[in-house]
């Protein structure tokens, strides 16, 4: 089974495709939370997601408004550097998120499995190779650190039709963004098959 986690608005939105998509995809193989932005909570909110759920691996998705394709986060940074608020109105300006652990770790997910899979379904998509300092990146090197031996990975996602709806920017319809996320599961369930 696997955990597929989103994130709840921010940054004075009230819709994040990340939780619309998982939540739309929950199912008898797939468990969905949906995170806070809030970097006080973050580790917790984690810790109880994957207890609760005890999965095989970890999906984790979130927004990256002015993209037009998705990316697959290679590398998890120990950084944080809020370039804006969290939604408890916190700012980090640089420091570790957890001290005395790696500068880096990578993406235990099948990673060119999910990249060809998603490149032979004609979905635009790039390896990424900086999940920011915000949540997104503080979530992802979280379920690294705290989770070695769980298979976890990041995926950033552009915006979707209704945050585009008052704002000109690159967009991919929330339905199209679906499909995509459902290519990724579909790798890592065969994955996780495969080893079973």
């Amino acid at each position: 089974m696997i955990l597929l986690t989103g994130f709840e608005p921010f940054g004075g939105d009230t819709h994040n495709p990340s939780a619309a998509i998982a939540q739309a995809l929950e199912s008898e193989q797939v468990a969905v939370r949906i995170l806070p932005v809030d970097g006080a909570r973050i580790q917790n909110a984690l810790e109880s997601a994957i207890a609760q759920t005890k999965p095989q691996a970890l999906l984790m998705l979130g927004l990256a408004r002015g993209q037009h394709r998705f990316a697959l986060e290679k590398v998890a940074v120990n950084w944080l550097e809020y370039r804006i608020a969290d939604n408890a109105g916190r700012i980090h300006n640089g420091q570790k998120i957890l001290l005395e652990q790696p500068e880096a770790l990578f993406s235990s997910l099948p990673f060119e499995a999910i990249l060809h899979n998603l490149q032979a379904a004609q979905i635009p998509c790039q390896t990424s190779f900086s999940a920011g300092a915000f949540l997104c990146n503080q979530v992802f090197y979280l379920a690294r650190a705290l989770y070695p031996n769980l298979p976890s990975g990041f995926m950033h996602l552009p915006s979707d039709e209704t945050l585009a709806l008052h704002k000109s920017e690159p967009f991919l319809p929330l339905e199209y963004q679906k499909k995509a996320v459902q290519v990724v599961l579909g790798t890592i369930l065969a994955d996780l098959a495969r080893d079973a």
